[in-house]
């Protein structure tokens, strides 16, 4: 993959060894994400066949451009391949993608060898993680430092918002400790947040790919069975028939009805992660993930915006929306006792 994996701590606790092996490569993609230790938005790098330029893109992104689909379906012609060439760029992307096609199998069948070799799991657990482990590692990975960037971006955007989330982490964490797992079920402010920055920017925005199992009639439209559908959830979590406000950033709007908009897919009119069999396994790691790094980011510094003029809102999308241009704040430590953020640093 062009990423020379290195002896990682990685998010499940096991230690990944030296080497630049596929699974070597993505644990370490996966253990960046979860310790917050490199800019949000940072893309790893692929040497594509026959260009003498590096080509950046996403792992998940190509991860979700090929799942569930065999590399001809994805590089056919017409139909779904149509879709994710409109997305992908056309400067060799879809040789990394095909790549990956081909090592699924590999990546999986490593990845077990390799958990069962350092972590001396049983054999019930393996056959669970050989089952989960590319999901909820393509789930978590990307999704939860864009949902982040994105939060911050619109804090950075809303003041009195960023004021409100500010003063209950004071409350609930208190400024002589540091953000701990245990004071996140406390923080339901916070919480609204982050639901309202996965509503107005969900990080897939068509979701993955769906099958059609029967004949049906969607808007006086017939859809075959065995046709290809994707759900716009953008244009869903938008819609003025169903928001007050659509396109502003409303936290309080999650803080009435907490319980009915969860990430379960239960509520069509909010599918941040999906819904049903297809619904992204990796919610519990990416949401879990969001939520404690940017409580620790607003209670731990100040953040200052140099040029806030500068900053958009505006998307780029390329299977995953990301902010276009991307969020340049400067930290300032908030808290006084200096000690505690050398724990910080021990925990991370």
């Amino acid at each position: 993959m062009g990423f020379s994996a290195s002896s990682t701590f990685w998010s499940v606790g096991c230690t990944i060894g030296d080497g630049d092996g596929l699974v070597s490569n993505c644990c370490e993609a996966g253990s960046h994400s979860y310790n917050f230790q490199y800019t949000p938005g940072v893309n790893l790098s692929q040497k594509v066949v026959g260009s003498n330029n590096p080509r950046i893109f996403s792992f998940v992104e190509l991860y979700i451009a090929s799942k569930g689909f065999s590399e001809d379906e994805i590089l056919d012609s017409g139909g779904f391949g149509r879709v994710y060439r409109a997305l992908l760029p056309s400067d060799g992307t879809t040789v990394a993608v095909k790549y990956l096609s081909e090592k699924g199998e590999q990546f999986k069948k490593t990845f077990a060898a390799e958990l069962m070799a350092v972590a001396q799991l049983r054999h019930r657990n393996l056959v669970h993680l050989s089952k989960f482990d590319r999901d909820a590692i393509a789930g978590a990975t990307d999704s939860t430092s864009i949902n982040v960037e994105w939060a911050m971006a619109e804090l950075m955007l809303h003041p009195e918002e960023l004021r409100k989330a500010k003063e209950e982490l004071d409350q609930v964490v208190g400024m002589n400790n540091i953000v701990e797992e245990s004071h996140l079920s406390k923080l339901p402010y916070l919480d609204a947040v982050l639901k309202e920055a996965h509503r107005l920017h969900p990080v897939v925005p068509l979701l993955v790919p769906h099958r059609s199992s029967a004949d049906c009639t969607v808007g006086g439209y017939t859809v075959p069975k065995g046709s290809t559908v994707f759900i716009n959830v953008w244009k869903m979590h938008r819609d003025p028939n169903e928001w007050e406000n659509p396109s502003d950033f409303i936290p309080e709007r999650f803080l009435a009805d907490s319980d009915n908009y969860d990430y379960k897919g239960n509520n069509f009119n909010y599918l941040p992660f999906g819904s049903g069999r297809r619904i992204c396994v990796g919610i519990p790691l990416a949401t879990k993930m969001a939520f404690y790094v940017i409580a620790s980011l607003l209670h731990s510094f100040e953040w200052e915006m140099l040029k806030k003029e500068q900053l958009d809102l505006l998307d780029k999308y390329r299977i995953l929306t990301k902010i276009a241009t991307p969020l340049v704040i400067t930290p300032t430590p908030r808290l006084s006792n200096a000690e505690l953020y050398s724990r910080c640093r021990r925990i991370s």
